[in-house]
């Protein structure tokens, strides 16, 4: 055994209790109990269960109001000690919350609770003196690094013998531990024979690095962190136009961090995203890096809620094609996976002209196809299919199921043999080409006469029959004289005259629509302005001033695009006068239509009006009487 080991073990002997060891303990702990308006303070929970037991979990903690919290951090624990001289093996997990407070006073905080098992264990709650900003002494947080436990010196010293057991390795932010051996076990995928960078990084992997369109690789993406545990923060996604991408693992929330040793370093890692992608073209193609911030003790960050910014390395793929030797008819580039079809057919008993119901199902992993390959065959026709599907992850593979439902029109009696649906598809584990077939069977169609009679076509007598003439001897063609009308002049006489007629009236009918047409333009505004100031004078007799307003703001509104053409509503308001003059309406109605638009602003957000109803309604009729004699006018003018 280790000597380090049995020297810990010696000591928690000497030091052992009498007493049992609780099943489940827990332990708060503040770093300060009095703190300045606005200075950070910690609070901590040690939450630690008998090996074995449920593991403590859902870490909160209740804070009044005036209190800021941020998210927890959680780091995992393990400690072991000496009761009756038995050793007995501990687990739990210690969280720390970061608060800061808004105004001064006494506060009571928690208690912090963990769920364990079906159970919320609470543990104490603290109380924190707040007094006014720069009247605290500094904190252990101020300045330098917070106190013991919370991540400062180490009470034992650095050749403290209970730093080489997991779960008594006080010295926070080294990440050395000279008893490797002792870690935890993790997943080889984390296993490194170096450090990309010495604080911080991220490793992405891709695998298989060789491949073919449409078949699936998996990208995986790892942090490591030297300092301490991380959490991640500003989180930039990798790029990857040239693939259908399925997510497999999100983001690392919730995801357990390993101790990962390193060149004699020990280093915190986990797995932060799992996506499955599908290359759509062939050739070299690119995966982009992916960035992500560390947020912990230690990290230190680069900007406001950044973290310790890292990126991936960019990957490379290279893509080709399945083969073209063995490749079967009817092969599409990109499917490739593991498939199989299944069909029903319903009913198997129709007439001639009725239609039958196809549902496939394609099921199977990779890349599933969105369109299938129907027979051809006279008098049988396959409409567009409708489909559904249920694909998703399925452990660190894509698959699942698609259903193609075709309605399939018979328009020839007799027993029809619908044929087979066939896949062809390429299996990269046999590196082979593969055939999924579904056999549909046959149907019985009864007869219709009425449809026979509509599917059969007379035969005619070939209309060019006659138009060529065996000649019996050899010798040049007779020359036949041409007629009038082969003559090119004759064509030009003939359709000269129709052609200048239609010309000329369409000319004619083209500037009478474009006259008509701005004449129901206008008179439409009109009659729109008409319903405006009805719907006006129905608000006024009512007594309805917001109502009143809003008709007689939409009647004048309505006339001026009659009379001008101009779009007002879209106008700044005191820049509407200068653009009524520029469109050729006179001062005088320009000033009145500014007047009664401010009076119906004012309306609208007073809700009173120094008239009434009435007069509003009255105003605005003469405003657009005037509007709609120059729109008049104008319509004169134009024919």
């Amino acid at each position: 055994m280790n000597p380090a080991v049995m020297a810990a073990i010696a000591m928690l002997g000497a030091t052992a209790v009498v007493a049992p060891v609780r099943a489940m303990s827990l332990h708060t702990q503040v770093s300060a109990r009095r703190v300045g308006v606005g200075q950070s303070f910690r609070v901590q929970l040690d939450a630690m269960a008998d090996l074995g037991s449920a593991t403590p979990g859902s870490p909160r903690l209740r804070v009044p109001p005036g209190i800021s919290a941020s998210p927890p951090r959680v780091t995992t624990q393990q400690q072991v000690s000496i009761a009756n001289g038995r050793i007995q093996q501990r687990q739990g997990i210690s969280v720390t919350w970061t608060l800061r407070a808004a105004h001064s006073g006494s506060f009571r905080i928690g208690p912090p609770t963990v769920q364990v098992g079906s159970a919320r264990r609470a543990g104490q709650t603290v109380t924190v003196v707040v007094v006014p900003a720069g009247s605290a002494p500094p904190s252990a947080g101020q300045g330098s690094s917070p106190g013991w436990p919370f991540g400062g010196p180490n009470p034992f010293g650095q050749n403290s013998p209970f730093g080489s057991m997991p779960g008594f390795n006080f010295n926070f932010g080294s990440g050395d531990d000279p008893d490797l051996d002792l870690l935890p076990s993790y997943p080889d995928d984390l296993k490194m024979d170096r450090a990309l960078d010495p604080t911080a990084f991220l490793r992405a992997m891709v695998k298989p690095k060789h491949v073919v369109v449409g078949q699936q690789l998996t990208l995986d993406i790892y942090a490591y962190g030297h300092r301490a545990p991380f959490r991640e923060v500003n989180t930039s996604e990798p790029s990857r136009a040239d693939f259908l991408s399925w997510t497999i693992l999100e983001n690392s929330y919730g995801e357990r961090q390993y101790q990962v040793p390193i060149n004699g370093s020990v280093w915190y890692a986990m797995k932060i995203r799992e996506l499955a992608l599908f290359p759509i073209r062939a050739g070299t193609l690119t995966i982009g890096p992916m960035s992500m911030g560390f947020d912990g003790r230690g990290y230190p960050s680069q900007g406001q809620n950044l973290g310790l910014i890292r990126k991936s390395r960019p990957l490379q793929v290279v893509v080709g094609e399945p083969p073209l030797a063995g490749r079967p008819a009817g092969y599409h580039i990109g499917d490739v996976g593991h498939f199989a079809l299944t069909a029903h057919v319903e009913p198997r008993q129709i007439t001639q002209g009725d239609a039958v119901s196809i549902v496939v199902k394609l099921e199977g992993t990779g890349n599933l196809p969105y369109k299938l390959h129907t027979p051809e065959q006279r008098g049988v026709e396959f409409l567009e299919p409708g489909t559904v599907d249920q694909i998703a992850p399925q452990g660190a593979t894509i698959g699942g199921w698609r259903k193609f439902t075709y309605v399939v029109n018979v328009d020839r009696a007799g027993d029809v043999d619908l044929g087979s649906i066939r896949l062809p598809y390429w299996d990269p584990d046999q590196n082979a080409y593969r055939v999924a077939e579904a056999a549909l069977g046959s149907v019985q169609v009864s007869a219709n006469r009425q449809a026979e009679a509509e599917n059969t076509k007379p035969e005619d007598d070939d209309p060019l029959s006659n138009l060529l003439t065996l000649r019996s001897s050899l010798g040049a063609p007779a020359v036949k004289p041409l007629d009038v009308t082969d003559r090119p002049w004759f064509w030009a006489l003939l359709f000269a005259g129709p052609l200048g007629v239609f010309a000329i009236s369409g000319v004619v009918g083209l500037g009478r629509g474009i006259g008509a047409r701005v004449r129901a333009r206008r008179e439409a505004h009109g009659t729109l302005a008409g319903r405006a100031l009805d719907e006006a004078r129905e608000a006024a007799a009512a007594g309805d001033i917001g109502r009143t307003a809003s008709a007689a703001e939409r009647a004048v509104f309505t006339a001026i695009e009659g009379a001008s053409g101009l779009k007002a509503r879209g106008v700044l308001r005191d820049q509407l006068p200068e653009e009524l003059r520029a469109a050729g309406i006179r001062d005088q109605l320009c000033d009145g239509i500014a007047s009664l638009l401010d009076e119906c602003d004012a309306v609208r957000f007073t809700g009173s009006s120094d008239g009434s109803p009435a007069e509003l309604s009255d105003r605005a009729s003469g405003l657009v009487k005037q509007l709609l004699r120059k729109s008049r006018q104008a319509s004169r003018e134009d024919t």
